[in-house]
C-alpha cells in the first residue's frame, strides 16, 4: 500500500518542479522584454528520499498485519481444499488427494479404492476395500458361521443402490441397517461404519470386507497393512475406534478369515515343506477379513472407525520375494535405552543360502525407529524359513534387558524340517550376535517355531517364560499338534 503512495508523490513532485521550472524560464523571458510582466514564483526544494519513504508511526505494522493474515488464511483455505472430494471423470468416481499419506482415494458406496496419489513405474500399485457381498453383509457370529439366512434378511436394503453424497472433505451413504461416512484429512481417511440396530442373534458384532490387490494383506489384531514384494507397507488400516450410542468405548479388532484366493488361475498347494506360499503374484489375490466388535452391552447405534493411512515409519528389504514382513512384534527395550524396538522375520531372503531367512531389529528413539537395520541375524541353511515367526521373549536371564525369540520351522539338524526355536539376549549394546539359548523339534516335520511368543512368568520366579508351536508334532498320535 505504501509503495503506492511513494510513486504518487513522486509523480506529484515531478508536475510541481516541471511547472516551477517552466515559470522560471517565462519570467526570465519577460523580465528581458517587458518589466511589467515579471512574476516571482517560489520552487519548494525537492524533499529528501528519507521525507518520500517516510509512514506515519504503526502505518507499515498494521499494513504488514493485514497483508499476512491474509497470505495466511489464503493458504490455509487452498491446503484445506486439496483434500475435499470431487468428481473425477477420469475416474468415473468421486475421489480425492491425500499429499501427507501419498494415497488417492476413490469413494464406492460400498466402500473405497486406494492408490498411489503420484503413479509411477515405483509406485503403481491399488487396494480395492468392499463390503463383503452386494448386501450388506454382518451380523453376529452365529449368524455368520452359520445360517446366514437371517442376515440377509435382517439387512436386505442394497448398499450399492444407494446415493452416495458429498460435501467438502466429506462424503457419505446409508441404508436403513448401516450408515458409511468418509472423512479426508491430513491426518488419513476415515471411514466411519454406522451400524443402526443391534442385529439378531448371538455373539461379537462382525462386519466382513473383501481386499483386491496385487500387495500382501497383513491382518493383526490392530491393523491392517498392505505390503509389496520387498516388504514395503503401502496403507495401513488401523486406529480400530468403536463406541455404542452412550459415547462407551468398545473393544475391537481385526481378524482374517480366510486364505487367499487368485481370481482366474488355479494353483496347486503351496509345498510348505519348502515355507513356500503364493505371494505377489501378478494375480489379483482376493483377501477377505473382518472388524469384529464386543457388542454385548452396547447401546445401539455402534459406530466403528477405522483410520487408512500410509505408514510413519517403513523399512524395505531390497530383495525381491524376501518375505520381508512375513512376521512382526515388539521386541521389547533389548538395549535398555527407554524406547521400545521392532523385530521383523524375512523367511524367504537369501544370503549364500537360498531362501534361509533372515531378521532384522530396528531400535526406537526420541526420532522414531532407526532407518536401516541395528542388528540382523541368519541361520545360514538353505530354506530353513528362519524368521517365520518372532516375538519378544520379555526378560529371560533377569539382566533388565528383552530378549528375542525366533522361529525356525524348516530347521534341518538330524530330522527334516524339525524345525528350531533360538533366543538372542539384549544387552546396553543391543542383540547379542550368536543365538544364546536354542531348542530343536527333533521329529520330522514337526515345524517348531510355526508360532512363538512370550509367555510371562509362568511360575512366580522372576524371570519371563517363553511358549512355541509345533502344529505337525505327533506323540503317538498323527499331527496332533502340539504347544
Amino acid at each position: 500500500m505504501h509503495h503506492e503512495n511513494q510513486l504518487l508523490v513522486i509523480a506529484v513532485h515531478l508536475t510541481i518542479c516541471s511547472f516551477s521550472k517552466l515559470s522560471e524560464l517565462r519570467t526570465e523571458e519577460n523580465e528581458n522584454s517587458s518589466p511589467s510582466l515579471s512574476y516571482a514564483l517560489h520552487c519548494p526544494p525537492p524533499p529528501g528520499f528519507n521525507e518520500l519513504v517516510s509512514h506515519r508511526e504503526g502505518e507499515e505494522t498494521i499494513a504488514d498485519e493485514i497483508d499476512g493474515n491474509w497470505y495466511s488464511k489464503a493458504l490455509e483455505l487452498i491446503k484445506k481444499d486439496e483434500y475435499n472430494i470431487t468428481y473425477s471423470e477420469e475416474h468415473g468416481a468421486y475421489q480425492s488427494p491425500n499429499r501427507v499419506n501419498n494415497i488417492r482415494f476413490i469413494y464406492h458406496n460400498d466402500g473405497f479404492t486406494a492408490k498411489a496419489r503420484d503413479v509411477n513405474e515405483t509406485e503403481d500399485w491399488f487396494v480395492r476395500l468392499k463390503v463383503m457381498s452386494e448386501k450388506l453383509k454382518f451380523g453376529h457370529d452365529d449368524e455368520i458361521n452359520g445360517s446366514k439366512s437371517s442376515i440377509a434378511k435382517d439387512n436386505s436394503d442394497n448398499i450399492q443402490s444407494s446415493q452416495l453424497t458429498v460435501a467438502g472433505n466429506k462424503a457419505w451413504t446409508e441404508n436403513e441397517s448401516m450408515r458409511i461416512d468418509y472423512v479426508n484429512t491430513e491426518e488419513g481417511m476415515r471411514q466411519d461404519f454406522i451400524v443402526k440396530q443391534k442385529p439378531s442373534g448371538k455373539g461379537n458384532l462382525r462386519i466382513d470386507f473383501t481386499a483386491s490387490t496385487k500387495l500382501k494383506m497383513n491382518v493383526g489384531a490392530d491393523a491392517l497393512t498392505f505390503s509389496d514384494k520387498n516388504g514395503g507397507v503401502k496403507m495401513k488400516y488401523s486406529a480400530l475406534k468403536v463406541w455404542d450410542a452412550n459415547g462407551k468405548p468398545l473393544r475391537a479388532y481385526f481378524e482374517k478369515n480366510s486364505e487367499l484366493r487368485i481370481k482366474n488361475y488355479e494353483s496347486s498347494k503351496a509345498d510348505r515343506s519348502f515355507g513356500e506360499e503364493i505371494l505377489n503374484s501378478e494375480f489379483l489375490i482376493l483377501n477377505s477379513f473382518s472388524i469384529v466388535v464386543n457388542d454385548a452391552d452396547a447401546v445401539y447405534p455402534v459406530t466403528i472407525d477405522p483410520l487408512s493411512t500410509s505408514p510413519a515409519w517403513s523399512a524395505e528389504s531390497n530383495q525381491a520375494s524376501s518375505s520381508f514382513g512375513e512376521s512382526v512384534s515388539t521386541a521389547g527395550d533389548v538395549n535398555g535405552d527407554g524406547y521400545s524396538d521392532v523385530i521383523i522375520g524375512a523367511t524367504d531372503y537369501d544370503n549364500g543360502q537360498t531362501n534361509e531367512g533372515s531378521v532384522f531389529v530396528y531400535h526406537g528413539s526420541a526420532s522414531g525407529l532407526s532407518v536401516v537395520a541395528d542388528w540382523t541375524a541368519e541361520p545360514n541353511q538353505q530354506r530353513a524359513s528362519f524368521g517365520s515367526s518372532v516375538s519378544t521373549a520379555g526378560d529371560v536371564n533377569g539382566d533388565g534387558y528383552s530378549d528375542v525369540l525366533i522361529g525356525v520351522l524348516n530347521f534341518d539338524n538330524g530330522q527334516i524340517n524339525e524345525g528350531k526355536i533360538s533366543v538372542y539376549y539384549g544387552s546396553a549394546s543391543g542383540l547379542s550376535a550368536v543365538e544364546d539359548w536354542s531348542y530343536e523339534g527333533d521329529q520330522d516335520n514337526s515345524w517348531l517355531g510355526t508360532s512363538v511368543s512370550t509367555a510371562g512368568d509362568v511360575n512366580g520366579d522372576g524371570y519371563s517364560d517363553i511358549i512355541a508351536g509345533l502344529p505337525n508334532y505327533s506323540g503317538g498320535e498323527t499331527s496332533e499338534e502340539e504347544p
